[in-house]
């Protein structure tokens, strides 16, 4: 149906199900959905290695773990995947270890089954693994059958259990109430450039070249076309981006949506390379977006699209931007 696992760890250790961590004499863990990794998920992460005194297995005997979800909970028997993602399901695997040298991650579906684990008993599940245990969550954080565990019930329970709660502060930045739901909708308005502030780096696209209707090659731009159903879209339009290709970058000019000239799909994602050659097709790209350069509601044809189009890549390529 969609990707969940094509990203492949070098040194950290993923496990698919929370009875598989193993016998473990201290952890530092964090839970959550962790949807794009964000300033406010950030925080939480880096503050494992201070609060905890865990700097990480290789340091001082002190596992950092993380357990996530390959699919939004949100999403459990609903056929229309909703809310849509920020990053595909596995962007965060990346960053726990290549940023936050993470030693295990809880990698699991988010299952009927899992829901109804009660919050004593998901509670009790990670004690019996892990001796000293210190538990990093948000604010909002709930957990367990009907939602019935939160940051209260963590403090609450802490004594009779034997861990150690740790509960991060709600994050602000410039007034506004950092949160996945927040940033999607930022997005979603194609308020890029806001977004890419909370999320501290590039929003991105990411899928397998597809193969399209070959109208860029025809005015003389091609384009890479990818479209995912499962991360949200920014409206249509076209963008100044930054294209990745098998770990080096270019700038490119990117088109979302469909057009009134050429029809299409509202999920088309062009992408005009700059100063690219070779094959995409079939090839999985990441495309960052930088900045809204115009709007692509072009009526009188396709030498309109094409001096459109030349005039967009043009700015773009003059402009200094890091890649």
């Amino acid at each position: 149906m969609f990707d969940l696992d094509v990203y492949f760890s070098k040194k950290m250790e993923i496990v698919n199900d929370i009875f598989s961590l193993g016998k473990i004499g201290k952890a530092a863990l964090s839970i959550g959905v962790f949807d794009g990794v964000h300033i406010g998920h950030r925080k939480i992460l880096s503050s494992m290695q201070g609060e905890a005194k865990c700097k990480g297995f290789k340091v001082d005997g002190c596992y950092l773990c993380v357990l996530t979800f390959k699919n939004h909970p949100r999403w459990l028997g609903k056929e229309e995947l909703y809310p849509k993602l920020i990053s595909p399901p596995y962007y965060k695997l990346e960053v726990f270890e290549k940023e936050y040298n993470i030693d295990k991650v809880i990698y699991t579906k988010f299952t009927h089954e899992f829901r109804n684990i009660e919050p004593e008993r998901f509670l009790e599940i990670l004690k019996s693994q892990i001796d000293d245990l210190h538990i990093f969550v948000g604010y909002n954080f709930r957990f367990g059958k009907e939602a019935k565990g939160n940051t209260d019930f963590l403090i609450r329970n802490a004594s009779k259990f034997g861990y150690v709660p740790h509960i991060a502060d709600e994050v602000m930045y410039k007034g506004i109430r950092v949160s996945s739901t927040v940033i999607r909708s930022f997005i979603a308005q194609g308020d890029i450039e806001i977004a890419n502030e909370l999320l501290t780096r590039r929003f991105f696209l990411e899928s397998k070249v597809i193969k399209g209707s070959g109208r860029g090659k025809a005015i003389g731009f091609p384009t890479a076309n990818i479209r995912s159903r499962i991360q949200v879209y920014p409206p249509p339009g076209i963008y100044g981006t930054i294209t990745e290709v098998d770990g080096k970058k270019y700038k490119s000019v990117t088109h979302v949506g469909s057009s009134p000239t050429f029809g299409g799909n509202p999920f088309d994602v062009e992408t005009h390379i700059i100063n690219f050659e070779g094959d995409l097709y079939n090839k999985r790209i990441r495309v960052y977006f930088d900045r809204f350069l115009g709007d692509s509601r072009f009526t009188h044809g396709i030498d309109e699209v094409r001096e459109v189009i030349k005039h967009f890549v043009e700015l773009w390529e003059k402009e200094d931007v890091k890649l």
